[in-house]
């Protein structure tokens, strides 16, 4: 059938089989003629996504070679669309495709030119701007080394392929500086969320009251359960976990019912402009998204001169549920697999606390005494150091 007109659509249709399959849909333009090239188009692309379907199922099949176009397909669909922050996989894939080719074999994939890959995203800047300085090495872990092994492991594990060259992966990760994160102090914690706009506002503070990480906040009301208090999320690595709400989120969560019937946090649209900005329409709501929230958070520390990430608060909120209840209920809260990962960036806060005790645990008297004789000893040595030396 040719493109034909429908009543309800200003727009040519077109509808088509090829190789039992059924094609339908728009065609987006008004002239039969163009409407007609783009019918030919809509085939062209028809038939290669047929040729790819078929060659995935040969590959899957054990009678093809699995190229990397193939994996990646495969791997989002399957697995990666459901990881917290998919966006940011997404754009990681994204990017991995356009280094090596879709059509380049998975085996095809060596260690020299990984190596390379590395060395070309480290050279790039932040946000593509000179005044940025250069990516940090941890960004470019997880962007190049981190996405694609986890293409290659999914591939191991999910699709029992064996890959006898698989690259030696750490010898590609570069060194990351390991930063135990900053307390925001109380009052900075507001002042931050009064400079943010409404919706982004609730994140930061519903953040701070949780301890979510920020791909963690993008949550849809399906995921909460208000009577019992609990929100089920999909974290990092795609492990699915429930994260109990206090009171403070129970509150936050209460003033968003209502605003939007699928999606937690929204904001209202108050100016056009930007990425996508002229599909969306005034004094409309949309849900936050994530670069927008690292957006209105940067601009918020900025205008506040605080250094701290939006990371930080998820810090906060693990020292303070450390010094509460220890370690194992900051461990749960947080999520992490193992106490191991929560001692490492906590510990410390368990030493101010000890030391605390400590200090609180010795008698003043004794204290007293003691801190004077220290204090006795150390004005002597100074005296003899700074008396001057004679010859007998």
């Amino acid at each position: 059938m040719s493109v034909f007109k429908r009543k309800d659509s200003p727009y040519f249709w077109y509808e088509f089989c090829l190789q039992g399959a059924r094609f339908r849909g728009s065609t987006g333009k008004q002239s039969r003629r163009e409407a007609e090239i783009a019918e030919r188009e809509c085939k062209a692309e028809a038939a290669r996504e047929i040729e790819r379907r078929k060659s995935a199922e040969r590959v899957f099949r054990g009678h093809g070679v699995l190229t990397l176009g193939l994996a990646i397909a495969r791997y989002w669909q399957e697995k990666g669309q459901f990881l917290a922050g998919s966006d940011t996989v997404l754009r990681n894939l994204e990017r991995m495709s356009e280094h090596f080719g879709e059509n380049r074999p998975m085996t095809d994939i060596q260690d020299a030119e990984i190596a390379a890959w590395v060395a070309s995203r480290r050279a790039e800047t932040a946000w593509g701007r000179k005044d940025q300085g250069r990516i940090q090495n941890g960004t470019v872990n997880r962007t190049t080394v981190d996405a694609l092994r986890k293409v290659f492991g999914h591939a191991r594990d999910a699709w029992k392929l064996t890959f006898p060259d698989e690259p030696k992966w750490s010898n590609h990760r570069l060194k990351e500086r390991e930063t135990i994160g900053v307390e925001i102090k109380r009052g900075d914690q507001q002042a931050i969320a009064d400079a943010m706009p409404e919706g982004y506002r609730e994140v930061w503070l519903f953040s701070l009251a949780t301890g979510l990480r920020l791909a963690e906040c993008f949550m849809e009301w399906s995921q909460v359960d208000m009577e019992k208090a609990t929100a089920t999320l999909t974290q990092k690595g795609g492990r699915e976990r429930q994260v109990i709400l206090g009171k403070a989120a129970m509150a936050i969560l209460g003033a968003q019912v209502g605003k939007d019937p699928a999606h937690v946090f929204t904001y209202v649209c108050r100016r056009r402009g930007g990425k996508g900005g002229r599909e969306k329409r005034l004094r409309q709501r949309y849900p936050v998204a994530y670069e927008g929230l690292k957006s209105a958070f940067a601009r918020a520390a900025a205008r506040l001169g605080l250094k701290v990430r939006f990371h930080d608060a998820r810090h906060t909120m693990g020292s303070a549920m450390t010094r509460a209840k220890g370690l194992k209920a900051a461990q749960r809260q947080l999520g992490h697999a193992r106490i191991e990962t929560t001692a490492k960036f906590y510990a410390h806060v368990l030493d101010d606390e000890l030391r605390d005790a400590i200090d609180a645990a010795i008698p003043h008297i004794a204290g007293r005494e003691v801190m004077a004789k220290s204090s006795d000893e150390a004005a002597l040595h100074k005296q003899a150091r700074a008396r001057p030396a004679t010859i007998p």
